[in-house]
């Protein structure tokens, strides 16, 4: 835990490798996330245009996309050793932008569609009765 608490263990802009064990842990983890939004976005083909599953299921594919080619790159930075983009500081940004865009992705679900939904109906009821 000590070297975690260091400034330098996150803005050395020539870090130390990781080891086997962790780089295959987190090429793993950044390679599922991708693979994730492929198949989230091929599941866009058999949900209806129209409906609310089809939004949902549209943006979570590129949540995952998007998370998962920022962390293979990320990833690929680091293996390479770029001097600046293999800083672990980005690490704890992708983490950070990777939790904010979920709890929106969230707030979406939860709070977003179920409104709109019910403006919606409302407005099909008004419109029910106009000329």
């Amino acid at each position: 835990m000590h070297p975690l608490l260091r400034p330098s263990f996150w803005f050395d802009v020539t870090p130390v490798p990781l080891l086997s064990s962790s780089a295959w842990l987190v090429w793993t983890l950044m390679g599922a996330i991708f693979f994730l939004g492929i198949v989230s976005r091929s599941g866009l083909l058999v949900v209806p245009k129209k409906s609310d599953l089809w939004r949902v299921t549209q943006r979570v594919s590129q949540y995952f996309l998007s998370v998962g080619v920022v962390g293979v790159l990320l990833y690929w930075f680091s293996f390479e050793r770029f001097p600046f983009f293999s800083m672990r500081f980005l690490y704890l940004a992708w983490l950070v932008w990777t939790l904010a865009w979920g709890a929106l992705l969230v707030w979406f679900v939860v709070k977003t569609l179920p409104a709109r939904r019910r403006e919606q109906t409302e407005r099909t009821q008004f419109e029910k009765y106009l000329p």
